[in-house]
């Protein structure tokens, strides 16, 4: 069997500290392997610490990491991440939400069947 593309899941964020523990479980639940996958945060200079959680979280994981969005603007963050990424797939997410389990796997698949 061939080996599931890489993918960059790119995630803007800026103030979103209440919401990252749930997140970072989340995603860390997803079905697609964790070796065919990184985690880039776009953070937008936040001021409630939510890049200092994210830095702790991406000292965990090498599957994570954080960027600087100095302008704020989520298009300009999402540019940043994109070019920081190395995927083959890009998949956007925010940081304030719960996904289904399947999401990346289902995704991918999507895309692949069509």
């Amino acid at each position: 069997m061939a080996e599931p593309p890489f993918i960059s899941v790119l995630i803007p964020c800026y103030n979103e500290k209440k919401y990252i523990p749930a997140l970072i479980e989340n995603l860390r639940g997803q079905n697609y392997p964790a070796n065919r996958s990184e985690i880039i945060f776009a953070d937008g200079m936040s001021t409630d610490g939510t890049k200092e959680l994210l830095e702790e979280y991406a000292k965990e994981s090498p599957q994570i990491a954080v960027i600087d969005n100095p302008d704020r603007y989520v298009p300009t963050g999402l540019n940043a991440a994109l070019r920081a990424s190395r995927g083959t797939i890009i998949i956007r997410m925010d940081a304030h939400s719960i996904y289904p389990t399947d999401y990346w796997k289902t995704l991918v698949s999507k895309l692949d069947e069509h």
